[in-house]
Formats: structure tokens, sequence, C-alpha cells
């Protein structure tokens, strides 16, 4: 019973620990981080490709390639 009372303890103390280490992030910090990801200060090329399937069987592909 003491072992069980000393892991729930140590197990208690290490989440606020943990918590307490780990600043959640402000919506302002959320929101910069987001358009960071979604407008990159760099060049990048993205191709689409899209494969139409009917009765299992590949019939159609489309290929997008796009560059900004």
């Amino acid at each position: 019973m003491r072992t069980l009372i000393f892991v729930a303890l140590v197990l208690l103390g290490a989440s606020f620990y943990r918590s307490s280490v780990h600043a959640t992030p402000t919506a302002q910090e959320i929101l910069a981080a987001s358009d960071a990801v979604r407008n990159p200060d760099f060049s990048f090329g993205l191709t689409n490709t899209l494969i139409e399937y009917r009765n299992g069987r590949q019939t159609d592909t489309s290929r997008r390639a796009r560059k900004t």
C-alpha cells in the first residue's frame, strides 16, 4: 500500500513539474506559427496528382505542378 501511494505521489509531482516547464503558447504565438507554415519566406514547389479509379482499375491521371 505504501508503495502504491509513493508511486502515485511521484507521478503527480512529475505531472506538475512537466506542466510548469512547458508554457502554453498564447493565441498570437499560435497564429504566428501557423502563418509561418502556410506562407514561408522561401520559394517551394508543389506537385498534385489525382488518380481516378473505376471498378478497381486506374482509368485516368491528372498531374499539376506549381512553383511559388
